[in-house]
């Protein structure tokens, strides 16, 4: 009997600790406690969405701290999985080897600080999965939210050699995927929260939508953040 196609929805995430999450958003914020705890509510926000639209999501995490202590801050209804490598692109490319030698056919890879990425995004992105060998999402800063590879078209030139957190990312990517004859299709353009600036374009996009109710746009409003720094 053929074995079943299974496609993984995985989320990048970090231990929210103070001093040790999105530096340039501290930078703007001015307060390392403040930024390490927006930063747990957008990867519960980006958790709530992936759940909502995906049986099984799959925690990559950051090996610093203990699996048993993402466990016990987000529960045991997701798969973990422990990040290896030196980098962000080595990282990606090894998650995407452990992945696939868990026996899944595609891979939807996704970073946390997207909190208000909609679900019809990520479901669009695993449905696409099923006809081309990549899908890609354009971040507004010139790099890209999230990436997804079916298990024949893993290569480590897409991952490798790339000046990350620079405007080049996406383009560099995209040649590589094109050199490769990668058939992909891009996703809706998107804004991640690496800024203040993002964090203020993030709560403008959002101040009639149903985000409000969010884990971070609720967080924004107990502390008062509307008035200190947005």
């Amino acid at each position: 009997m053929e074995e079943p196609y299974r496609k993984a929805l995985v989320v990048f995430v970090r231990y929210p600790r103070p001093g040790k999450v999105k530096s340039r958003l501290e930078e703007g914020i001015g307060s390392a406690t403040i930024t390490a705890d927006l930063y747990r509510c957008f990867v519960m926000d980006v958790l709530d969405t992936a759940s909502s639209v995906y049986d099984t999501v799959i925690i990559s995490f950051e090996p610093s701290v203990k699996e048993r202590t993402y466990r016990e801050w987000l529960g045991d209804s997701f798969e973990y999985m422990q990040q290896r490598g030196d980098d962000i692109g080595a990282r990606m490319f090894h998650t995407f080897e452990d992945v696939f030698q868990a026996g899944y056919k595609s891979c939807f890879l996704m970073g946390s600080d997207i909190p208000d990425l909609p679900g019809k995004i990520i479901s669009d992105g695993l449905r696409l999965l099923d006809s081309v060998d990549a899908v890609i999402g354009p971040a507004l800063d010139g790099g890209y939210y999230c990436i997804g590879l079916r298990k024949n078209a893993l290569s480590g030139d897409y991952f490798y050699n790339i000046q990350w957190s620079t405007y080049s990312v996406l383009s560099a990517t995209l040649t590589r995927l094109e050199s490769a004859r990668i058939e992909y299709v891009s996703l809706p353009e998107w804004g991640d929260v690496d800024t203040l600036d993002d964090l203020r374009e993030m709560v403008s996009r959002n101040n009639l939508s149903l985000f409000k109710k969010s884990h971070t746009m609720r967080y924004i409003r107990s502390q008062h953040l509307f008035q200190s720094i947005l």
